[in-house]
């Protein structure tokens, strides 16, 4: 039976867990009276025989274990300087690790306007930075997408960004926070900043703890979700935690 790919945050509890188990299969299986020792083949038999009558049990508990652990790692993903639209007391969070120069990220984007309209109210969203190495303008237009944020304007330059991927440049950046009328000498200071520089880094270093894989990875109340999904996906997910909340 295969398992997939399971977090190395998982790997060690369920070591100990499938130790202690081999070490009971092994005890109740010896006589009562019995003065030897199980030699190596008969502990493979027994384990392989458990695992072949117990696998679906096993991989319900290596899939929860490895939710527990992914939601774990993202409760405290939002920091004071991530950028967070909507109620800070909604009963459902969206977290988003994205990149601005992924096309899935921007396809994705008018299904996230749709939910956030057709759940007003009750839907925060947070994003996060997720540039991919092999996308040369993900972390300068996340630079500038920061750096408007420390202006108040994150979500409106972010929606200018998206609606123009094709245009990741120096020359749109400047246009985009001129625009929307931003100090531009602010603005060009804190994109260089070191600080916005460490909070990118920080952004990637949560993402791959949280476990998220390429972009966009959404974790729902901790419930992670990957790629552009139908709109129909994401409220599903949606409608289980509001049922949750309750």
């Amino acid at each position: 039976m295969k398992f997939g790919k399971i977090s190395a945050c998982v790997i060690a509890p369920l070591a100990l867990a499938i130790g202690v188990c081999v070490a009971l299969l092994v005890a109740v299986s010896l006589p009562a009276n019995s003065q030897q020792p199980l030699d190596k083949t008969a502990v493979e038999q027994i384990v392989a025989d458990y695992i072949a009558a117990n696998g679906e049990k096993l991989k319900e508990s290596l899939i929860a274990a490895e939710r527990k652990a992914q939601q774990a790692a993202v409760a405290d993903v939002i920091k004071p300087n991530t950028p967070v639209r909507g109620p800070a007391n909604a009963p459902v969070t969206i977290i988003e690790f994205g990149d601005f120069e992924c096309p899935f990220c921007a396809r994705v984007q008018p299904t996230l306007a749709a939910l956030e309209k057709a759940y007003a109210g009750k839907v925060r969203f947070a994003f996060k930075q997720m540039p991919l190495p092999f996308h040369a303008n993900a972390k300068p237009a996340a630079y500038a997408a920061l750096a408007a944020h420390k202006q108040g304007k994150y979500w409106e330059f972010a929606e200018r960004l998206w609606a123009n991927p094709a245009q990741m440049n120096e020359a749109n950046y400047v246009k985009i926070a001129t625009d929307l009328k931003l100090n531009m000498t602010r603005f060009n200071r804190d994109r260089a900043s070191p600080e916005i520089a460490a909070q990118v880094e920080a952004d990637m270093a949560d993402a791959q703890k949280a476990g998220a894989r390429g972009t966009p990875f959404f974790f729902i109340n901790g419930e992670p979700m990957s790629g552009a999904l139908p709109e129909a996906e994401f409220r599903a997910v949606i409608d289980a935690a509001l049922q949750a909340a309750k």
